[in-house]
């Protein structure tokens, strides 16, 4: 079981986070994994969805934020961008070679261009905001081992 306060919230404002400053498009543009393991978009779906089980886990949300519905609502919101991003990627990108590690597509810097992505950013600004606002920050995860 994932522990919500201490790792899932923590760890979906801090992809939130990702998506805002320059971490996302240096490690999938360039190759930079110096700050994150997420080298291409299928390890980022993986990483949410698979390992951290957004879907089920936003259940959990709604119960335990349940006095944050803008927060859930900000959830909720990010999640979705993520798999509507991700959509648009594996329509536009050789995800395949990329997610070998073999080399980095030449299609990637046009995810940055993409309305997908702007409107994932926007949703992660407002989890951001909502998050902050109620006292909660990716560095939770650090702060409560």
């Amino acid at each position: 079981m994932i522990d919500f306060f201490r790792t899932w919230l923590p760890q979906i404002i801090g992809y939130a986070e990702m998506l805002q400053d320059d971490t996302l498009e240096k490690a999938w543009a360039e190759g930079d994994r110096s700050r994150t393991s997420v080298y291409y978009s299928g390890e980022l779906y993986e990483q949410v969805f698979g390992g951290l089980d957004a879907d089920n886990m936003m259940e959990e949300a709604r119960l335990k934020l349940g006095q944050h519905p803008t927060i859930v609502a900000a959830l909720d919101s990010f999640l979705r961008s993520l798999k509507r991003l991700d959509e648009w990627i594996e329509a536009h990108v050789d995800t395949d070679t990329w997610g070998k590690g073999q080399r980095i597509p030449s299609g990637v810097r046009s995810i940055f261009q993409s309305q997908d992505w702007r409107e994932a950013q926007s949703s992660a600004a407002a989890l951001m905001s909502a998050a902050g606002e109620a006292g909660f920050s990716s560095t939770d995860f650090d702060r409560r081992r």
